[in-house]
């Protein structure tokens, strides 16, 4: 009976928050975030850190998912686990 009651998971928002924001944001973060990175952080627009930076907000979003689908479902997200490798 408690499978029955359990909350079905979407697979387009899992896979948005797992594939689609991070490939964006790790294609298109320079784009996006460069310059105002760079202001914000004292950096260089290409420079190492401000990509460190783009990188650790792409990995936000699996792992953010991931810990929000453990608390609702109380159940290990695989495709995160995947996201954020």
């Amino acid at each position: 009976m408690a499978n029955a009651n359990q909350k079905r998971e979407s697979i387009w928002l899992n896979l948005g928050f797992n594939l689609v924001l991070p490939i964006l944001i790790l294609r298109k973060g320079d784009d996006w975030l460069g310059e105002p990175l760079a202001d914000l952080l004292g950096a260089s627009a290409d420079g190492a850190l401000v990509g460190s930076v783009i990188l650790v907000i792409a990995i936000v979003f699996p792992i953010g998912y991931g810990l929000w689908d453990l608390q609702r479902r109380k159940r290990w997200n695989i495709i995160s686990i995947l996201g954020a490798v």
